[in-house]
């Protein structure tokens, strides 16, 4: 699939769970063509740039604009209380889900990038989480969000 219509479709979701098994679409963030705005997916990284020990991190992706755009990313899972990684922002809401604050996570200089890759959504997407767990396992001290 190319960059037709926002989101991403249940078939290239599936094509997907093969590298991310974890990966789920929000049934309740739904474009009209069908496609999911709102996923969820589990992504491991480490705790801290001092702390190597490796985490869960259950993360929201936002779709709005994607494929056109990269994605917006917010870990819902651990608690922001819990969260030392400082490319993580504090907890705050969001109307993607105005009951559970999100953190937002910091994707550094992402646009050039994500904007050269090929326009097929799964090229795009596994382009990004790969992006998205370099992030979670390598802090960059020099782009804090917190700490």
């Amino acid at each position: 699939m190319s960059l037709g219509t926002n989101g991403i479709s249940l078939g290239d979701l599936t094509k997907l769970r093969v590298w991310y098994p974890s990966m789920r679409g929000v049934k309740g963030h739904m474009t009209q063509s069908k496609n999911y705005r709102v996923i969820v997916v589990d992504l491991i990284g480490v705790k801290s740039h001092t702390n190597p020990t490796k985490i869960k991190y259950r993360i929201l992706l936002d779709l709005s604009d994607f494929p056109r755009n990269h994605p917006q990313a917010f870990v819902l899972s651990p608690p922001s209380e819990d969260i030392e990684h400082v490319n993580i922002g504090h907890a705050q809401k969001n109307n993607l889900a105005p009951n559970k604050p999100m953190c937002v996570i910091c994707l550094g200089a992402i646009n050039s990038i994500f904007s050269s890759w090929d326009q097929d959504v799964l090229v795009r997407m596994r382009g990004f989480l790969n992006h998205l767990e370099n992030i979670l396992n390598t802090p960059n001290t020099g782009s804090r969000m917190r700490g």
